[in-house]
């Protein structure tokens, strides 16, 4: 069974891409970068990938923000003093800019927390991290207007809640991200009771609520719960898994030392050939241009050759790496997944797959594909355990060892000596 799982290299590495990328977003948004093209009224500093104020537009903003404040002014009449008295243009790029500022923009700086000195994460909308770039306005500025903005504005800091299992499931249905609120209710008795619900934010047209209604909290902590039932790793299992994953790092000794020979070699000759060149063009056996083309071209070659050496090895060390870390947090998953944060739950929950969805009122997580061996006979092997358990140490030992075997046939369970 662990054979299958762990055979499926090639989908695990194109999918590891993506979580690279992710994973690198992440880490540049734990110490408030932002990822991507900076927001109006900054600059991206390319070289140390990092934003600034941009020294032309970011003052201008600012006056824009003490007039909104001012609650005398509405969105579109600071808009038209910008673009009109103020002559204010946007930055110019490639394909577009350079123009006057568009409502849509306005509205959108007066919205985003990033002015206000916090990178939000995508996955967990309460979630924010201090940004490492000057702020444009303070909290309380912030919130303010999104006083005076009413329907238009968004949450201020101070109504914030984190929601356990919001920011990561999105709506299987319209592809909008799960959020969640709480409501009071007040029985004849006078007590106050607080549920919390979740539901689709409803930002593009879904009929999931009105088909299936708002889920409780305790509905979707249910589900999560029966998932991973599919998933839990009892300490046999544990054991023998990361038995598995070692035998077959080091099954491919043999083979990784051909590939790393075969680089060697490759390498080796190319460095000879340069050397050979090298000695011709002292010898002027062959001219410059010559001798400037034909290096290019092996130092090109040998350039790509060491990467290819360097790749070949951190795939390993990352397959290695990833197939322990993921086997560990399978092990007592509900428990972890009960008692620990919010990150905690969203860790595991994207262990199995990184799309959790809402959909027809039930969650649902497309596991990795390289995982759905591990899916389809956890439970099975888990049945099959808790029967030996209550039979005598010498019959215990043996059917255990049985069941290793067929969770991963990968050696002889009696290793016998040769001649």
């Amino acid at each position: 069974m662990m054979l299958q799982m762990t055979m499926s290299q090639s989908q695990y590495f194109s999918a590891k891409l993506s979580k690279d990328v992710k994973r690198g977003n992440e880490k540049k948004r734990k110490i408030g970068g932002l990822c991507g093209v900076a927001p109006e009224g900054y600059l991206n500093d390319k070289l140390n990938k990092t934003v600034f104020k941009d020294p032309e537009r970011f003052p201008l903003i600012r006056q824009a923000v003490d007039l909104m404040l001012t609650g005398e002014y509405s969105v579109q009449q600071i808009l038209n003093i910008m673009n009109d008295e103020w002559g204010y243009r946007t930055v110019q790029r490639k394909k577009k800019g350079g123009g006057p500022l568009s409502r849509s923009s306005l509205y959108y700086i007066f919205r985003n927390v990033r002015y206000a000195g916090w990178v939000p994460d995508p996955y967990d909308e309460d979630k924010m991290y201090p940004a490492d770039f000057p702020a444009l306005m303070s909290q309380e500025e912030y919130d303010k207007i999104q006083l005076l903005l009413g329907r238009d504005g968004n949450k201020r800091f101070a109504t914030r809640k984190q929601f356990v299992l919001r920011g990561f499931i999105r709506c299987g249905e319209c592809g909008c991200m799960i959020t969640a609120q709480s409501k009071e209710r007040t029985n004849k008795q006078g007590v106050t009771h607080v549920n919390t619900y979740y539901h689709c934010t409803g930002k593009r047209p879904c009929g999931q609520i009105k088909k299936y209604g708002y889920k409780t909290e305790n509905e979707l902590f249910n589900e999560c719960v029966e998932e991973l039932d599919n998933w839990e790793l009892i300490p046999e299992l544990y054991a023998w898994s990361m038995d598995a994953i070692k035998q077959m790092a080091e099954a491919d000794i043999p083979e990784r030392k051909s590939v790393e020979t075969m680089q060697e070699q490759a390498i080796k000759g190319l460095k000879d050939q340069l050397d050979t060149l090298l000695d011709m063009s002292t010898r002027k056996l062959v001219d410059e241009d010559t001798f400037i083309e034909k290096s290019a071209k092996l130092k090109a070659e040998l350039k790509e050759l060491h990467k290819q050496q360097a790749t070949s090895n951190q795939n390993i060390e990352s397959w290695y790496d990833y197939m322990t870390d993921l086997i560990s947090k399978f092990m007592n998953a509900n428990a972890k997944f009960v008692n620990g944060d919010i990150a905690d739950k969203k860790e595991i929950l994207l262990a199995i797959g990184q799309n959790p969805v809402l959909l027809d009122g039930k969650l649902q997580i497309t596991p990795n594909e390289w995982l759905l061996p591990l899916q389809e006979n956890t439970k099975h092997f888990v049945a099959e355990i808790e029967k030996v358990r209550t039979m005598s140490q010498q019959m215990k030992k043996s059917l255990l060892e049985a069941l290793r075997i067929e969770w991963y046939p990968g050696r002889d369970s009696n290793p016998r000596p040769v001649g």
